[in-house]
């Protein structure tokens, strides 16, 4: 989907220097710009690329979307770099920029990337005071000039040139060498250029006898006219390429000269097919056509490629501007390049062809579909703003009809308030409460007992905690129980007034008198207090692996709940006056409960002496007992099994 721009967005834009117009559906950007963006993309070929450039010019790609900058790269890919203003807003700012330039004498290379088009080149150059029109083009102004040869050969003219301000690249490095050719040649004492190529005779004979050669010196070749009106076609090859095709010897010409020859190729307007059939010449000029043609058709065929890349991203609009180019094509001649060919190499069927090239509406859907959600979008925001009251998006969909006499769907009415900006928090998410839970769950930890309360080592495992005492005629207490399972020993008991940190924490402390095996598991409920990161952290250092009860399932740690039954039950700590005599009634019945009262299940022993039973146990008998725990453990999740389908059955009744 496009992107509609809404009034504040528009202003902020059209304050963006980079921005060239911006409008309710489109916004384009400075031909400099442009080109800026495209050096980027030369050497990092990727959106990204194109998204940092952006960003780094005040630019929200964010806001602008996906599209647009996917567009610019489909556009580099088609088209190359830049070359071409949109707008006469571009020639106000070309010619702002001649006037910059008489103000002052510097014209340094950003002429050349703002400016590409070379007229305008010209005319900045001109405006310097140091150049004239010469017939199409410019030359060195005469007292320029003869500064020029009055410092040549203790300085270059490239010297000169950067000394007075003014870049060579902007000059051109053909004129240059010309001019040093005429300083020669007029008898200035000349060191010898060592970027000279090195024509060896044998080839400089044969080049001699080229054609598309007119002549040859010790600084290089000098190709004909008829050399840049059949090259021309062939000017996005590579230099080197087109050199071959015309069985011109590469490293006759130095770098300087092919960089004039690639500019004045893309410059030069290609020669038709017909002038081309005409000509009648020699065996070589036959032969450099034929590979003339067979190079047309690599570059032809890698063009299609690229149009197949194209179009596996294109909108349907911008495959109908394709259709109708390849449509305008004229007809190939040697009939190599029929339209069903075409077709094939660009990936593209002969029904869809047809169909973008003879129905005037197919491919244009989607600038249909933008106009009309102009309008709705339109329609949409008179809901939001009726009366003044907020509204989310579940809200115009209800008002819409009412109020607009027509229907829309609610995930559009919500897709264009997002397009609109027609932002509401009306029962919005909380991010605070969402961050709360997202924490509250890391906390959480697993469980690793499994309710296998009793298959363990003594002190292996650690289960525990807090139940209120109500005491005094109405006062509440709160009591911290920390016990081995397997044992059934009370480690330890821990009485406050309020249910803080402070008391689970202290719970950890009394329970190093008799501390758990390394490795052990330390097992509750999940309550705030072992969810906090002080808790565990005071866990983890005693070298335990923390274990936690499903939510809500208090079976889980039925060890424990199983003690607060019995300690309600059997210790009278109701009639307890203060906290202190709370205090040593429950450390009194932890005394009791560890040394003298036995366990009906457990041998009729204490927890003391049930736990130095099985300490005393070998690895043989520690087996047997445990698998007859083992046995009662399968019995106790089967009837689990059983009482938990029988409360499923009740549900809901």
């Amino acid at each position: 989907m496009a992107k509609i721009y809404s009034d504040e967005e528009i202003e902020q834009l059209s304050k963006n220097p980079c921005v060239l117009h911006v409008s309710r559906h489109q916004m384009s950007l400075t031909l400099e710009f442009r080109q800026v963006i495209y050096e980027e993309w030369v050497i990092s070929p990727t959106y990204s690329t194109i998204k940092r450039v952006l960003e780094a010019n005040g630019f929200n790609t964010a806001e602008l979307g996906a599209n647009f900058v996917r567009n610019i790269g489909t556009v580099f890919n088609r088209a190359g770099k830049p070359k071409f203003a949109r707008s006469p807003r571009y020639d106000a700012e070309a010619t702002a920029y001649g006037k910059s330039c008489e103000a002052s004498p510097m014209v340094s290379s950003s002429v050349k990337n703002t400016m590409k088009d070379q007229k305008q080149i010209r005319e900045a150059l001109v405006s310097t005071g140091k150049f004239i029109r010469s017939g199409r083009g410019i030359w060195f102004a005469p007292d320029f000039e003869k500064n020029l040869r009055e410092a040549y050969p203790e300085k270059s003219i490239k010297q000169s040139l950067e000394e007075a301000g003014i870049d060579p690249k902007c000059v051109g490095y053909s004129r240059i060498k010309r001019l040093e050719r005429s300083f020669r040649e007029s008898g200035a004492d000349t060191p010898p250029d060592p970027k000279a190529p090195d024509i060896p005779p044998m080839i400089a004979e044969s080049l001699l006898t080229n054609p598309y050669v007119s002549e040859v010196t010790a600084d290089g070749i000098t190709l004909s006219e008829s050399f840049f009106a059949l090259a021309a076609i062939l000017a996005e090859l590579p230099v080197d390429e087109i050199l071959d095709v015309f069985l011109i010897t590469p490293s006759a010409m130095t770098v300087i000269q092919k960089e004039s020859v690639s500019e004045r190729l893309r410059e030069t307007e290609p020669m038709r097919w017909s002038g081309m059939r005409k000509q009648e010449g020699t065996l070589l000029e036959a032969e450099v056509l034929c590979r003339r043609e067979t190079a047309l058709v690599k570059a032809v065929s890698a063009g299609y490629d690229k149009i197949r890349g194209i179009l596996s991203h294109a909108r349907p609009s911008e495959k109908k501007k394709i259709c109708q180019l390849l449509d305008s094509l004229p007809r190939d001649p040697a009939n190599e390049f029929t339209k069903r060919e075409i077709l094939k190499s660009i990936g593209m069927s002969k029904t869809s062809y047809y169909m973008y090239v003879g129905k005037e509406d197919f491919g244009t859907a989607d600038a249909a579909r933008l106009e009309q959600d102009e309008k709705d979008v339109s329609d949409v925001r008179l809901v939001f703003e009726y009366k003044g009251f907020r509204k989310g998006y579940r809200q115009v969909y209800m008002l819409f009809p009412r109020l607009m006499g027509r229907k829309l769907g609610l995930k559009k009415i919500r897709r264009l308030m997002k397009i609109g900006g027609m932002a509401c928090g009306v029962r919005g998410a909380n991010p605070a409460r969402r961050s709360a839970a997202v924490r509250e769950e890391r906390a959480v930890k697993p469980n690793l007992l499994r309710r296998r309360f009793r298959l363990h080592r003594p002190n292996r495992v650690r289960v525990t905690d807090v139940t209120v005492l109500v005491y005094g005629g109405g006062m509440k207490g709160y009591g911290s129980a920390l016990m081995d399972p397997v044992t059934g020993r009370l480690i330890a008991f821990v009485i406050s007034e309020s249910e803080g940190l402070e008391l689970a924490i202290e719970t950890l402390r009394q329970s190093d008198n008799h501390p758990c095996e390394d490795g052990g598991i330390f097992h509750s409920d999940q309550g705030v207090l072992y969810k906090t990161s002080d808790f565990q952290k005071e866990v983890l250092a005693r070298g335990l692996n923390q274990s936690m009860s499903k939510k809500g399932n208090c079976w889980d740690n039925a060890s424990q709940e199983s003690f607060f039954g019995h300690f309600k039950d059997e210790c009278s700590y109701q009639d307890c006056e203060a906290i202190e005599e709370l205090k040593k009634r429950v450390a009194e019945y932890t005394d009791y409960y560890n040394n003298e009262r036995g366990m009906w299940e457990k041998c009729r022993m204490t927890p003391v002496e049930y736990e130095e039973y099985l300490l005393n146990m070998d690895d043989e008998e520690f087996g047997r007992y445990l698998e007859k725990e083992e046995e009662r453990y399968k019995k106790m999740k089967e009837h689990a099994v059983r009482l938990a389908k029988k409360r499923y059955g009740t549900l809901g009744v």
